[in-house]
């Protein structure tokens, strides 16, 4: 029971991360993944919409590693 609420509610986390993350996609035409390695080369600048981004493009892939941690046990 436990484990079926926890994986809902980082379903809804998901959701939430994907639909800020699709904005960000829509507003600087480019996707997440390469976003991220970009501003991690530092080839994107140091405007505070590339933080949040990249810091939202990081929650949702930790989201994404403890769901498949949990569903590993199940």
């Amino acid at each position: 029971m436990y484990r079926s609420a926890q994986l809902e509610d980082y379903r809804r986390s998901l959701a939430e991360y994907d639909e800020i993350l699709k904005q960000f996609e829509d507003q600087y035409g480019m996707d997440s993944a390469y976003a991220n390695s970009e501003f991690e080369a530092g080839r994107l600048g140091d405007a505070m919409d590339y933080f949040e981004w990249t810091g939202i493009y990081a929650l949702r892939e930790s989201v994404l590693k403890r769901m498949a941690q949990i569903e590993a046990v199940a």
